[in-house]
């Protein structure tokens, strides 16, 4: 139904191929640092215009900054040092972008990221965890998506000790765009159409001049103007872990609300298709409540397997619209439920090395007011990781 969330209501089968390569260069007791690079191509069976290629490099370093004494010192119990009893400083930076072909070249953007997160332990049984995230996206052929963002979280959860873990995340985050000009030869606000008044014959006969008009729509993309520029939004959340010897379940809830909704989106295209209907669909473009159940279990055969199942509600600012561009609702809402399945095998070669075989699948149904974004697609995936 509306696979690709595009207004023909076309189907295709996608192709994407991704490639990661993690490079560890430092690693000892008290600090880390690691350099990942992942790249991807989607490729199109009948919408061919519609490929692209994306890539991303971020480097991520930890320091662990204190031990507690308290540890015991024979205790040879495997845990994230981001999460055991230390105090512990945290550093990410990194980039990507994405290049699309000429006719979708909107989509053509390019971002820096960076994560500062700072971790200290309350008494023997509590943590509190700070972070700091900021980004900066460019837009190269559409300045009035070129954006800075910035979030501000503070955690409050137990520590790794038995069976089960909680924790409370309340952050803050802000939006800004710098540009709100662009483009008008290519985009406009409000569909126009175009007349065209042809004369069928020379107007010699009884009859006079005859004509013939004809009525077409504007080639050009609707783009919708924010209502400011910047968008606001505070977000809390509440998460359990329940873990026993050979897997662990976890829920997540998480609500967001916003203050001010200086999105941009491009509303429509009615010649074309798109994958998405929002160019920059981000968690600042909604607000509303998401709930996430995961299990992770390991079963026979030393297959691990993770289960994902989550639910949200979107309140979007802009309005929904039948396939005509005509408005429905002045605000779009959507309800997007999904369900991942994930299933890897390591088999171990020699030393440190080793290979990982993965097959996945998902599907997500995401109902909306909006007839563009009332869609529903599912995926299948196999994977080949090899550990040098």
């Amino acid at each position: 139904r509306n696979p690709l969330c595009n207004y023909e209501n076309v189907s295709d089968i996608l192709h994407q191929s991704y490639a990661e390569l993690t490079y560890a260069a430092m690693d000892d007791d008290w600090s880390s640092l690691n350099f990942r690079y992942i790249g991807g191509l989607t490729l199109f069976t009948k919408l061919s215009d519609r490929n692209y290629y994306e890539h991303s490099l971020r480097a991520e370093y930890s320091l662990r900054l204190r031990k507690n004494t308290e540890e015991a010192e024979d205790d040879t119990t495997e845990v994230n040092p981001a999460d055991s009893t230390n105090s512990f400083f945290q550093a990410s930076l990194g980039a990507s972008a994405r290049h699309d072909r000429t006719i979708f070249r909107e989509y053509d953007n390019a971002g820096l990221s960076g994560r500062l997160a700072y971790r200290i332990p309350i008494g023997e049984e509590n943590f509190v965890r700070a972070s700091m995230t900021a980004g900066a996206r460019s837009y190269l052929h559409l300045s009035g998506l070129t954006n800075l963002s910035g979030i501000c979280a503070v955690e409050i959860g137990s520590q790794y000790h038995g069976d089960f873990q909680w924790g409370i995340i309340l952050g803050a985050g802000l939006m800004q765009y710098p540009h709100a000009a662009y483009d008008t030869s290519r985009f406009e606000e409000t569909p126009a159409y175009v007349i065209t008044i042809t004369a069928t014959n020379s107007g010699s006969g009884k009859g006079g001049i005859a004509y013939d008009t004809s009525i077409a729509s504007s080639e050009k993309l609707l783009l919708a103007r924010p209502k400011s520029q910047s968008s606001y939004q505070l977000q809390g959340g509440m998460y359990c872990t329940l873990s026993w010897n050979s897997g662990s379940l976890r829920c997540d809830g998480l609500f967001r609300r916003n203050f001010s909704m200086g999105v941009h989106s491009l509303l429509l295209n009615m010649d074309t298709s798109h994958l998405n209907e929002d160019i920059y669909n981000d968690f600042f473009s909604y607000e509303g409540p998401e709930l996430t159940l995961s299990m992770q279990q390991l079963l026979p055969f030393e297959i691990q397997s993770t289960c994902t199942v989550g639910s949200a509600v979107r309140s979007f600012s802009i309005p929904a619209m039948d396939l005509d561009g005509n408005v429905t609702s002045p605000t779009r809402t959507d309800v997007n439920t999904a369900i991942e399945i994930f299933l890897s095998h390591g088999i171990s070669l020699f030393g440190y090395s080793g290979i990982e075989i993965s097959l996945g699948t998902s599907y997500m149904r995401n109902k909306s007011n909006d007839f563009y974004n009332d869609c529903s697609q599912w995926s299948l995936m196999a994977g080949l990781g090899i550990n040098l």
